[in-house]
């Protein structure tokens, strides 16, 4: 059976909005970030090309 890391976002500080947890689920090539949105919401265009990792956004849509 493989290793993995699992946690829940909320326990992870709220910056704006966004649960980053990259750290949290020791990721070294990988981001996951939650975002807790309104509609329509659009994050700024990057990337991490330098850093040698890509990102996952989560977005949890508010109504």
């Amino acid at each position: 059976m493989a290793d993995y890391t699992k946690t829940n976002y909320h326990d992870v500080d709220d910056q704006n909005g966004m649960h980053f947890l990259r750290d949290e689920l020791n990721c070294e090539h990988m981001g996951v970030t939650v975002v807790e949105c309104a509609p329509g919401w659009e994050g700024k265009e990057h990337d991490h090309e330098e850093e040698g990792h890509e990102e996952v956004y989560l977005s949890l849509i508010h109504i």
